[in-house]
């Protein structure tokens, strides 16, 4: 992935961007698909494994009282719960996210009103909050989607805790967006000042500065993933 991420970004900023990006498709097809299916794959069995982990972990240290587990102990741990959020998350994916589009919809609609500027901030974290509520209850509790789904509900709106957990989901949402667009940005200035001074990119430019955009893209992937877990304790 590293090659070919590497061989795209330095097409798109190159001076023949549109034919390298063009041959480099109709040359690499096949690879292109195999590699991006596997890629696919592997995200979202590394996407489980991350959701997982923190729940796993904090509910073994509720479990046994202590604090330091060998990887074989939370490999094992893991392992019999990524079917259950590997289910979790594709139910999520046709019966939450629907709902969330369709509430996203018409607080955008309702921009107008003050209100609908504030159900905008409030909406997605609330909407992980809940989601990861009921993350929690569906893996501790052996429960069913909807029950966890309710249940998940209550304990967001239960004992007038939902402005501090809303507000602290917010604020790491927030630094989050920094962290990541701190990647994004180095190569930018970096092209533009590039850019600036010499008033054109050589080839040989392109090409670095695509293997940089390669790493600091898979940085920010990995940032991501660490950052959220924040999110999920």
């Amino acid at each position: 992935f590293y090659f070919i991420f590497k061989d795209v970004f330095g097409a798109l900023i190159g001076q023949t961007s549109s034919v390298a990006f063009t041959t480099y498709f109709q040359d690499n097809l096949f690879s292109f698909i195999f590699l991006v299916t596997i890629g696919v794959v592997i995200t979202i069995l590394f996407s489980v494994a991350c959701m997982a982990y923190p729940i796993v972990y904090l509910h073994l240290v509720e479990k046994t009282g202590k604090r330091n587990f060998t990887s074989g102990e939370l490999f094992e741990a893991l392992k019999k719960q990524i079917g259950r959020v590997l289910i979790f998350a594709l139910l999520s994916i046709f019966i939450l996210y629907p709902l969330l589009i369709v509430t996203a919809v018409i607080s955008t609609l309702s921009i107008f009103l003050v209100v609908g500027i504030f159900l905008i901030i409030m909406l997605i974290p609330t909407f992980t909050t809940w989601v990861i509520q009921s993350l929690y209850v569906s893996l501790n509790e052996k429960t069913g989607y909807f029950t966890a789904l309710a249940r998940g509900w209550r304990i967001l709106f239960t004992k007038n805790r939902f402005w501090h957990i809303i507000g602290a989901t917010f604020v790491i949402y927030i630094m989050m967006n920094i962290i990541q667009s701190i990647f994004t940005m180095i190569p930018y200035f970096i092209m533009l000042f590039s850019m600036i001074n010499t008033g054109n990119m050589a080839a040989s430019d392109s090409s670095q500065m695509g293997m940089l955009m390669t790493v600091l893209y898979i940085l920010s992937i990995i940032s991501s993933y660490f950052l959220g877990n924040f999110l999920m304790i």
